[in-house]
């Protein structure tokens, strides 16, 4: 049950807010021109998504993007692993779906019960943790630079121990420290959203928990199917997905991961794209979760009213009204509050039973992993 009248009452606290969402960083405002060849919705089964960038095509260090690439992000090997290499983006590490990254088998494994016992299906802590976390994009001073808050962010998610996580603003450096830090617990999948400018999203899955099926993406705009601006933004921006099995249970979801551009426009258009997009998936659960820049009203409601969050169900107290975004990073003052939350994690009611909401404001040794606080949602499926 969502709860229309908090949302009303946020809506005009809103109006006396000063905060709202955070202003643009260079990430924010970069454009880029190569155009990444292939196809993004790729249906033909021989994956022509964009193509790898390899290790030596790569720039040497972080980009000032910030924003979703179509570019390369592997999920080509078998144990899920990923160096930035889509262009075998429809491979699986699960024998029981044979789709392919563009558009996917939306019929999986078509078998949800799998080798469930029955009294693993639903408990009272949940039985499926996602994340979400922008891990932001580039070096910053006084003890803040990707190779000394990379091992802030893994603390961050070995004391929550998430199933799924989706992250944004993926450098190539970070895309380093995944891969070193995580692939023997997680499979690291990544997609940037150019292959000059590679900077972009990742989803990870915790390979004893839950086995990929499938994966993919699409560019946010009119033709997402090549590398293109997103309805009135400036750059690219891209949505990743992931087709997933539960091993407890054998029931198959569907995880988007996405960071939009801000505006009215362009979020409520990736909205619908991403909308359209579950109707391939619509016997599975589906979520979407990511840096959506944008606060509880006007394009939320898109979601909102077709979805629902966590965040409006079950947080306790007022951490429902935490902000997700650290005003004034890196020098913030907890509590942060004055804002209101501009990453979400949806899911679909009727087919997922939202169990807790946290929004993680901890800092590590008394610096910051990041710009944004993860969300942390657990369900039943």
């Amino acid at each position: 049950m969502k709860r229309k009248v908090l949302l009303m009452v946020m809506a005009g606290a809103l109006l006396l807010s000063c905060f709202g969402c955070k202003t643009a960083t260079k990430e924010e405002s970069a454009t880029t021109d190569t155009v990444v060849q292939g196809d993004g919705n790729d249906t033909t089964g021989t994956s022509d998504l964009p193509q790898k960038v390899d290790q030596q095509d790569r720039p040497s260090g972080g980009n000032d993007s910030g924003q979703p690439s179509g570019g390369s992000g592997n999920s080509g090997s078998g144990d899920g692993s990923s160096s930035g290499d889509s262009s075998s983006g429809g491979s699986n590490d699960d024998q029981s779906s044979s789709g392919n990254g563009g558009s996917g088998d939306s019929s999986g494994s078509g078998d949800q019960s799998g080798d469930a016992d029955d009294d693993t299906t639903e408990t009272t802590e949940g039985n499926l943790k996602l994340m979400t976390y922008n891990i932001r994009y580039t070096d910053d001073p006084n003890g803040h630079s990707i190779d000394e808050r990379a091992p802030r962010v893994k603390q961050i998610i070995e004391k929550h121990d998430p199933d799924v996580i989706g992250m944004m603003e993926v450098t190539v450096p970070w895309t380093e420290h995944l891969e070193a830090d995580y692939a023997d617990q997680y499979g690291v999948v990544v997609h940037y959203r150019s292959a000059t400018n590679p900077e972009g999203l990742a989803i990870l899955y915790k390979k004893d928990t839950v086995s990929m099926l499938n994966e993919g993406f699409f560019w946010l705009s009119e033709t997402p199917d090549q590398e293109s601006l997103s309805y009135d933004t400036t750059m690219p921006r891209i949505c990743t997905w992931m087709q997933l099995k539960h091993k407890a249970t054998g029931q198959i979801f569907v995880y988007y991961n996405l960071h939009l551009g801000g505006s009215e426009k362009a979020n409520t258009g990736s909205y619908q794209q991403v909308a359209q997009d579950m109707e391939k998936y619509s016997q599975y659960p589906c979520f979407a979760g990511g840096d959506l820049n944008m606060l509880p009203q006007h394009s939320y409601n898109h979601f909102i009213n077709n979805m629902d969050e966590a965040r409006t169900t079950v947080a306790e107290g007022n951490d429902f009204l935490l902000p997700t975004y650290a005003t004034g990073y890196p020098a913030v003052i907890l509590p942060v509050t004055g804002s209101f939350p501009i990453d979400y994690i949806f899911h679909q009611e009727t087919k997922a039973e939202a169990v807790s909401y946290e929004v993680d404001q901890s800092t590590i040794d008394g610096k910051w992993p990041s710009d944004h606080f993860p969300v942390i949602c657990t369900y039943n499926i």
